[in-house]
């Protein structure tokens, strides 16, 4: 056999559990690779030229240490001369499989995303990463996703994931990545949510989402976000505009309270980690509505039997008041500052006012 039939032949290699760490934390991964495999001839090795390359279980650790890691990559780069960069190389098949995502806080991953997401390209032409996040398309494959222990279930998930890290097509530098999914359906118990749509911005501060989805003919928005700092604080907020009220009592209380009724609302809460700083919600009923408590009916089989007539009479009547009542317009107010909150019920119809304030403590 001559030289350059060798120089032709196909090679193949390989290596497994390769794991790149954060500049600040030796601990701390911010990529890894379950497997990668390439195929090439010594020949295209001289030409710049790989026949392919295949990431297997690729794994992104979404955090502040990964965006440090990239700007030090960044910086290496800028330090080598245009002349002495190298030419580009060419990749006959790309391709990218089960890649996951997981989110890092303090150098560790503390929650692995339930999505994959993969990617797929012929004569692939880079110079290096950066190059590659801007020729190739990441997809998150359709899947469907089943939690038994929490009764919540997702149809149709979906979606993309862009990686931003250094220059971009127009030139214009970016430091962030952005996963977007869309889901058909999203079930909690009995109550679920249609055309869900979920874009979520993680750079070097933090975390920035943005959701939203229809809810009992109605249009439900919300954003969160969570600051890479001591403490991890975070906010979040949601917003209901136009919702049968009854979907969602329906499905999650039927024995207790059914509330039939056009719902807005709007709600926040701020925290630290797993410490809540306050919260405040307000439903407003503006075209009024029905409330109705069927268990109240079995307050008063338990009313005291040796109650006076007058007595029993009066407490009967004060839960007959609660158990079925129409309005025409009313609120709901919550408001909580720990370690206390207040809830406070204000309804309005021809049956009377009703007018509830709890104390939380």
């Amino acid at each position: 056999r001559s030289p350059g039939d060798a120089a032709d032949e196909l090679q193949s290699a390989s290596t497994e559990n390769l794991v790149f760490y954060s500049p600040h934390d030796p601990l701390a991964p911010v990529l890894s690779f379950g497997r990668i495999e390439v195929a090439f001839t010594w020949e295209g090795l001289t030409h710049n030229r790989m026949e392919s390359l295949h990431l297997i279980r690729p794994t992104v650790y979404l955090g502040d240490d990964l965006f440090a890691f990239a700007n030090r990559i960044g910086e290496a780069d800028d330090t080598v001369p245009a002349a002495a960069r190298p030419e580009p190389f060419r990749i006959g098949e790309f391709e990218v499989t089960d890649g996951r995502l997981a989110l890092s806080l303090y150098g560790q991953p503390v929650v692995h995303l339930p999505l994959r997401f993969a990617a797929s390209r012929e004569n692939l032409v880079v110079r290096d990463f950066s190059e590659l996040q801007l020729a190739t398309t990441f997809t998150i494959p359709p899947s469907d996703l089943d939690y038994p222990a929490q009764d919540l279930s997702v149809r149709g998930l979906r979606g993309n994931l862009y990686f931003n890290l250094g220059q971009q097509s127009d030139g214009t530098e970016a430091e962030n990545i952005v996963p977007t999914v869309f889901a058909d359906t999203l079930t909690w118990k009995k109550l679920a949510a249609e055309k869900l749509s979920l874009s979520v911005t993680v750079n070097a501060e933090g975390l920035f989402g943005r959701a939203n989805a229809l809810l009992g003919g109605g249009s439900l928005d919300g954003g969160v976000s969570l600051l890479f700092r001591n403490g991890l604080p975070w906010s979040a907020w949601a917003s209901v505009t136009g919702m049968e009220s009854a979907v969602v009592t329906d499905a999650l209380t039927p024995e207790q309270v059914r509330l039939s009724s056009l719902v807005d609302a709007l709600a926040t809460v701020s925290a630290e980690g797993k410490n809540v700083r306050g919260g405040w919600g307000r439903l407003t009923f503006q075209q009024g509505g029905r409330l109705q408590i069927p268990s109240v009916a079995r307050l008063a089989d338990r009313i005291p039997q040796d109650w006076d007539w007058i007595k029993k009479g009066s407490a009967k009547a004060a839960l007959s008041v609660l158990e079925d009542y129409s309005f025409d317009q009313g609120e709901i107010r919550l408001t909580y500052l720990p370690p206390q909150g207040r809830l406070k019920l204000n309804l309005r119809g021809p049956q009377g006012l009703r007018d509830i304030d709890i104390q939380l403590r």
